[in-house]
């Protein structure tokens, strides 16, 4: 069986490295050099354009100026090679091929599409990141063997063409955002095909640092059209090549193409440099992030883009995400399904108001929702976000009781320890001693909160048994007889307190408190703003008890991380009581970006995306590998305790950093996205990340712990 070939040795050492993708030479592999601004990617508006007679006069012009170059095709198909065209075009210049150095990455015999040619050779088509890797390593080769090379890359194929895991060419290269050209088509329809290849790489933030047409002259070219639409962009038109193009000496030195090769070559691309300069200096000045002092704020890392799940920074790092910012994008980044659901609902509309209106996101939002809820659960509230997923929860138990003349059921119960969001009704239902809220505590509704539940494996309870008695249940179920005839309802976190310590605990105390809050007349409320949608190995973790919520709220992983959105989900029996004994009286909330038509659309192509998909075994992994490799952390010196569940890894410090930024850093020298919180670093990666990745966020755990972590006490 034909495999496919690998001609350079940066090729063959990156795919190498990936398989030990926490080390750190594959780490300094993925680094941008900063003479790649000065590099040009070669687009073609389509097939049969010029592309290689471009990068042929592009090379010779460079090396008529006494530059050294770099001729890379990431990907060749067919039994010629592009390399061997552009050595001998370059060759009779005049010796100057000694200072032209030519690599070809993938090579697949076939002359067709990238793809389909992998798939006739019967090769296994590098994935998106590694095929950017063997780009990089590449680069990383020559700029470090010849400072100063300029690096011509080729193509295969438009902006739109397939690449060898079928991914649009465009969509491949934009992280690495070098500059770019395209080679404009000259022919009958060129016109069209050029602009729209521009408008596609400039939605992909790859504005073209110029347009080279071959052989489109005069006042009624494709070239001149092309100007007329795009003023801002430099146009270069060079004279056709003669019919007989082996090789190419005498074109390449006329003056003319001399000249339009000059003028590309000098084109500015779009400066990034002074841009990021002035882009940090904005953010420094005039924004806050959060819980971070406007006056003294702390380090930020500016990313470029995000992939998988890989964040880019501007400086060239890619770190593997442990974050999946904030827990929200189980998918990864720059996912292919919703990335299409959000630019169909964009081509419909962005947003219509939901007060006296409805559409079909939000009804094709609910049909999804209804499909995976806990039985019971089927009025929904479509909201703006998980804090305001919470206050319109609280207002439905307030309003419950209230419209059945019960006002004085007003109070709220709930655990230490706990989060809930950082808006008014939320910071009352968080922890009031040890939360981040204690500055508002002479503003805030006073409840009521019970002893956190206990520290323990979830899944070492039978699930849906209360078969514990060291579950700490005992103080809620103190407090709930105390103040029943008072309390609207509980709300808790089900199974892992989040943003309060990343607590677990036993299923058993909510199958206890499910059953108390129904004989004493309370409602539930769960909060799985963070659990929900598979992040503790079940997809909601109140099916870890086998228990049903009267409310539940969700955020977070809802759109997958692509925009926010919350939802809070009812019984029919609060709907009904909620809306008063003759049923007219409507729930007093209405966010302006209710059921926002284009959140909604991503949330539904989200959850469909993961219930179509094996996230049970990808989260399974996650946690096995997780306990393999943290567990054996929790005898290090400086770590309590290590808590893992589904997707989530804890790492508990016996006291937090004295100078947590420095941790930050650490990890971030690393190679990881971690942030560390209080005295914990944990990880809730994406769940479609590999073993290799997620190998290279716990060894960064431990070699942080092992260079040192100066400790409060």
């Amino acid at each position: 069986m034909m495999r496919h070939r690998l001609l350079t040795k940066g090729a063959s050492a990156v795919l190498g490295q990936l398989k030990t993708v926490a080390s750190r030479r594959h780490r300094e592999a993925c680094r941008y050099f900063a003479s790649a601004d000065q590099d040009i990617l070669v687009y073609g508006a389509n097939t049969d354009v010029g592309k290689t007679v471009a990068c042929a006069a592009i090379c010779h012009q460079a090396l008529v100026r006494g530059q050294r170059v770099a001729y890379i095709k990431p990907v060749q198909t067919g039994d010629e090679t592009d390399a061997a065209a552009i050595r001998e075009h370059c060759s009779r210049g005049g010796g100057m091929t000694d200072a032209l150095r030519l690599e070809t990455l993938f090579h697949y015999p076939s002359p067709e599409s990238p793809a389909s040619a992998a798939e006739k050779a019967g090769a296994r088509p590098p994935q998106d990141a590694e095929f950017r890797d063997a780009v990089l390593a590449c680069l990383r080769k020559e700029k470090e063997e010849h400072p100063g090379v300029l690096a011509v890359l080729e193509t295969a194929g438009g902006p739109l063409s397939p690449g060898p895991n079928h991914t649009f060419q465009a969509d491949i290269y934009a992280p690495l955002r070098l500059p770019c050209v395209l080679v404009g088509d000259s022919k009958l329809g060129g016109i069209s095909a050029t602009v729209c290849a521009y408008e596609a790489l400039v939605a992909r933030k790859q504005r073209p640092k110029a347009i080279l047409f071959i052989g489109s002259e005069g006042r009624h070219s494709n070239a001149s059209a092309v100007q007329k639409a795009l003023p801002d962009v430099p146009v270069i038109s060079v004279p056709s090549t003669p019919p007989q193009q082996e090789p190419l000496t005498a074109w390449l030195s006329q003056d003319q193409v001399a000249k339009g090769m000059s003028a590309l070559l000098d084109a500015e691309a779009e400066s990034e440099a002074s841009s990021l300069e002035e882009h940090l200096r904005l953010d420094r000045e005039h924004l806050w992030h959060p819980y971070t002092s406007m006056v003294k704020p702390g380090l930020v890392w500016p990313v470029r883009s995000a992939t998988g799940c890989h964040i880019q920074l501007e400086d060239g790092r890619r770190l593997v995400d442990g974050m999946a910012s904030w827990w929200c994008a189980i998918h990864g980044y720059n996912v292919p399904e919703l990335n299409a659901a959000a630019a169909h609902q964009l081509s419909q509309t962005s947003h219509v108001m939901f007060g006296g209106l409805t559409h079909r996101p939000a009804t094709d939002l609910a049909r999804v929702l209804l499909s995976c809820m806990p039985q019971g659960l089927s009025r929904i509230f479509l909201c703006d976000s998980g804090s305001v997923s919470v206050e319109v929860a609280l207002k439905m138990a307030l309003q419950y009781w209230a419209t059945q003349g019960l006002p004085r059921k007003c109070r709220i119960a709930t655990v230490q320890r706990g989060y809930h969001g950082d808006t008014f009704g939320a910071m009352a239902v968080c922890d009031p001693v040890r939360g981040m809220h204690s500055l508002f505590k002479n503003s805030l509704p006073q409840h009521l909160f019970a002893e956190a539940p206990a520290l323990a494996r979830p899944k070492d309870a039978t699930e849906g048994a209360a078969a514990s008695d060291n579950d700490g249940f005992a103080s809620m179920e103190e407090m709930l007889r105390q103040n029943a005839e008072d309390v609207a309802a509980v709300i808790i976190e089900p199974v892992v307190q989040g943003a309060g310590g990343m607590r677990m605990y036993s299923p058993s105390y909510l199958v206890k408190l499910r059953k108390l809050c129904s004989d004493l007349q309370i409602l539930l409320i769960f909060d799985e703003i963070a659990t929900g949608f598979g992040r503790t190995g079940k997809l909601f973790a109140a099916e870890h008890a086998q228990v049903t919520p009267d409310i539940m709220c969700v955020g977070k992983a809802l759109t997958g991380g692509y925009c926010t959105l919350g939802a809070t989900i009812a019984s029919d029996d609060v709907a009904r009581r909620v809306s008063g004994k003759d049923g007219t009286q409507p729930l007093m909330h209405g966010p302006t970006f209710m059921a926002n038509p284009l959140a909604c659309s991503v949330a539904a192509a989200s959850i469909r995306l993961l219930l179509q998909g094996p996230w049970q075994d990808r989260v399974a992994a996650i946690e096995k590998q997780l306990e393999k490799e943290l567990l054996p952390l929790k005898e290090h010196r400086e770590v309590s305790d290590v808590r893992v569940l589904g997707a989530i890894g804890v790492v508990e410090l016996r006291s937090p950093p004295k100078e947590p930024a420095k941790l930050q850093q650490a990890l971030v020298r690393h190679g990881v996205w971690l942030r560390p919180f209080g005295q914990t670093i944990y990880t809730m990666p994406p769940f479609i990340i590999s073993e290799q990745e997620l190998g290279c966020i716990t060894k960064a755990i431990a070699e942080v712990l092992e260079e040192g972590i100066e400790l409060t006490d």
